[in-house]
């Protein structure tokens, strides 16, 4: 008994046009799914293996004050340092493809930026914590006596900026809690260095 599929004129592109889908789907059917992305983990663990750790959160204009970071970050926002509700991202990630000449830096970096483009900040006080064992510097630990001449840097995305890393301003070292602090005006990226 010889059944009929689909009726077709001999000459016909229908008969190429299915086969190609055919091909096409069961080639797909055998594409492995992607990769499960990594579990971000606690900042606190001794290696920085290159982990990405973002974090979300909103602040008020009657002022905020976020741990972030699993407490590696701290950041105060005054009254009115914005003026509306704002959603505001940290990501804190490795630095080792930057790369500056006579700067020695943390090898963890972050980026702040905001859900509203262009956002201005009004003295927000950003509190960073640091750790003095040589694997968590890109050139060599500073030594204990030189702590007190650490800033934090803001790095300018502009590859052709001139002056693309540039402090931002004073800042105030705690040795004791291995923490530095300072006042920032606006989002972007910001590492922690040797002055």
């Amino acid at each position: 008994m010889k059944t009929n599929w689909i009726a077709l004129k001999t000459g016909s592109l229908l008969p190429l046009i299915m086969a190609a889908l055919m091909t096409l789907t069961i080639m797909g059917c055998g594409k492995e799914d992607p990769p499960e992305p990594v579990v971000d983990r606690p900042e606190s663990e001794a290696a920085y293996s290159g982990n990405v750790i973002t974090q979300t959160f909103w602040v008020y204009p009657e002022g905020t004050e976020v741990s972030a970071l699993g407490g590696t970050v701290w950041l105060k926002f005054p009254e009115g340092a914005v003026s509306v509700l704002t959603e505001f991202t940290i990501t804190c990630f490795p630095i080792h493809h930057l790369e500056f000449d006579g700067f020695n830096m943390y090898n963890r970096g972050i980026h702040l930026e905001s859900g509203t483009p262009n956002q201005k900040l009004a003295n927000v006080m950003i509190t960073l914590n640091y750790d003095l064992a040589q694997e968590n510097w890109k050139k060599s630990a500073p030594i204990p006596l030189a702590e007190s001449f650490m800033t934090i840097y803001h790095v300018s995305p502009n590859l052709y900026a001139y002056q693309r890393i540039i402090s931002i301003g004073d800042c105030c070292v705690d040795c004791e809690s291995k923490t530095i602090q300072g006042c920032i005006s606006s989002c972007g990226f910001y590492v922690l260095g040797e002055n």
